[in-house]
């Protein structure tokens, strides 16, 4: 029996942007965890970002994630964790935000914060 992240990787593998090998690659380096993330069990950078290899080229999965869900390239932008998560690859926990608002708003949560810029972010 399929999980939903098998189910919603293989449809997107299928759909096209990266084809159904590479998205089967990225499929067996992810589980289910608790809160409705989804974890990624492959390689971390010496920050702690995952990794995944893909066009000859090291993205952090979450971005991969987000090319592999919905089709494009989130070139220019920063990949912003709704859950604060950076293991977390489940695209419904993910949102595009300028890097400028998402590097004031990550700044926020580490001192305690909350997050709150002035600013909403798009979710």
């Amino acid at each position: 029996m399929r999980t939903q992240i098998d189910r919603l990787i293989y449809l997107a593998g299928l759909a096209g942007t990266v084809g159904p090998q590479v998205a089967e690659r990225f499929r067996v380096k992810c589980s289910e965890g608790a809160g409705k993330c989804w974890l990624w069990h492959g390689t971390f950078d010496s920050r702690g970002r995952p990794q995944f290899w893909f066009r000859r080229r090291q993205w952090r999965a979450y971005r991969f994630a987000w090319l592999l869900f919905r089709g494009h390239d989130p070139a220019g932008r920063d990949v912003h964790h709704k859950c604060h998560n950076p293991a977390c690859i489940n695209p419904r926990h993910l949102c595009l935000v300028a890097h400028q608002r998402h590097g004031a708003w990550s700044a926020n949560v580490r001192n305690g914060n909350g997050g709150a810029t002035g600013g909403d972010l798009p979710y």
